[in-house]
């Protein structure tokens, strides 16, 4: 019985361990797949403020340009020509940002020529104010060519960041699944795991109850024996009392019995010394 218990014993640590690997195992895989989804979730944001800093950016680019085409006023010059650096900055984190997306990639392609041609469209509209003046300015800026390049460059902006909504909705549900997954999995271990541990009570609790009741029957035959033996000490004490008494008697009568053949054989040995003193 002991031998299957501590079976038992040895097959529940067993599964026990088992259990904390495989857990372990699910925890670091959830734990990767949450920061896989976070890291895309954030990717995500970043590509959509990129794309919005530069629509803002050349809508400062814009601003400032027309607002020097009317005032003449040289101190908008300034973020001008900050915003039309920083459109070249975002561009490049763009596309930096979506080198794993080959659809905004080949968007990307396609709104480089034209912010380029926007900014050309500025430039020029800048150079034709100075040499020109205001009117030959309002001219060109009536002209429309530079809203068609916003608006192209905004489409093109909007379609890149309905890509990355899709992307950042799916990548929430995934995100949001992934905890889930976590959740469901961390209750399971806990579980299991709660489990086990009335398991290993239990298993422990049979096991000491049968050590218990061995050691009781050990200490019961130990007694009876104890008993069976000062009871035949007892016996071989009264056996050998007896014994000893047999033997007291036996010298006893052994001694008398000496004694009385003795006694004939000592008349006759002097009535034959008489007799062979006188009949000698």
């Amino acid at each position: 019985m002991r031998g299957s218990v501590g079976k038992g014993a040895a097959f529940g640590f067993a599964l026990a361990i088992v259990v904390l690997l495989v857990s372990g195992w699910l925890a670091t895989v959830n734990v990767r797949r949450i920061a896989r989804n976070d890291s895309m979730v954030v990717h995500s944001h970043d590509v959509l403020d990129q794309i919005r800093d530069t629509v803002a950016t050349l809508a400062v680019a814009e601003s400032s340009q027309r607002s020097y085409l009317i005032t003449g006023d040289v101190t908008y010059l300034e973020p001008y020509r900050a915003a039309s650096k920083a459109v070249q900055t975002h561009l490049s984190e763009l596309q930096a940002l979506t080198v794993d997306n080959p659809a905004q990639q080949e968007r990307i392609g396609r709104l480089q020529p034209i912010v380029n041609d926007r900014l050309d469209s500025l430039q020029a509209g800048l150079a034709l104010r100075n040499a020109q003046g205001v009117e030959a300015a309002r001219r060109y800026v009536l002209v429309g060519k530079g809203r068609k390049e916003m608006l192209r460059i905004r489409s093109l902006l909007g379609e890149m960041q309905n890509i990355e909504s899709k992307l950042l909705r799916t990548r929430n549900v995934e995100s949001s699944q992934s905890y889930r997954t976590a959740l469901v999995t961390q209750w399971i271990t806990a579980l299991v795991g709660l489990g086990l541990v009335g398991a290993g009570y239990w298993v422990t609790a049979r096991e000491l109850a049968t050590r218990r009741r061995g050691e009781e029957a050990l200490n019961r035959a130990n007694n009876e024996l104890e008993e069976r033996v000062e009871t035949r000490t007892a016996d071989l004490n009264l056996a050998n009392e007896a014994l000893q008494r047999s033997n007291r008697e036996l010298e006893q009568f052994a001694s008398v019995a000496s004694h009385d053949l003795q006694e004939p054989l000592r008349k006759i040995q002097a009535f034959g010394d008489r007799l062979q003193t006188r009949c000698a």
